[in-house]
């Protein structure tokens, strides 16, 4: 008895195939900050490194608003630091224009070319305001001083409170839990003056 062979290609699933509409839709989740859209999508392609009609990727539009979780999450998921728009514009070049520091730190640490340039001749620390912390970035990176990780870390800003504070909110916090009474006027019956 021939035992029947099965191509493997019958129990793989494929991912969908990405249509314009799929990579536009996905390309405004990530211009619009939408993680948990960018999520789902994200699942679901093979490659995350298309562009929209507009000939910007997910990750240039991240760069481009500044949003560090969605760029993180996008590098993460192989998103191309050196894709380029129609005019040769890198993500570096949009995080650079839109004076996003902290996410121009965290492209060049991952490998971003600092020497990128445009249709027009020009490179990221072109886009920067004179002497700004971005162009203050891009110059270091240029004379081979590059970011650390530590430059990414973000402080909290959580205020020392001491322990006799936060007592003294809760027993208030109590006290006017425990009032109980009419709401409203104090005293007296509706219409009525007082008497002097």
């Amino acid at each position: 008895m021939e035992s029947l062979s099965v191509p493997s290609e019958v129990f793989e699933p494929k991912p969908p195939k990405c249509t314009n509409y799929m990579r536009d839709a996905f390309c405004l989740a990530a211009k619009n900050g939408d993680y948990k859209l960018l999520y789902r999508m994200a699942k679901e392609f093979s490659d995350i490194n298309f562009s929209d009609s507009f000939g910007f990727t997910a990750l240039h539009y991240a760069c481009k608003n500044g949003d560090f979780e969605i760029v993180k999450f996008l590098l993460g998921n192989g998103a191309s630091l050196h894709s380029k728009d129609a005019n040769c514009v890198t993500c570096l070049h949009m995080a650079a224009k839109a004076d996003h520091p902290r996410i121009v730190r965290l492209l060049l640490m991952m490998g971003a070319k600092i020497d990128a340039m445009t249709a027009n001749h020009l490179k990221p620390i072109d886009y920067t305001r004179f002497n700004s912390e971005t162009w203050k970035i891009l110059y270091q990176a240029a004379t081979g001083e590059m970011p650390r990780y530590d430059d990414l870390l973000e402080p909290l800003n959580v205020p020392f409170v001491p322990d006799q504070a936060l007592n003294i909110a809760k027993s208030a916090l109590n006290a006017k839990t425990d009032k109980k009474g009419k709401k409203g006027k104090k005293g007296g019956k509706k219409g009525k003056k007082k008497k002097k």
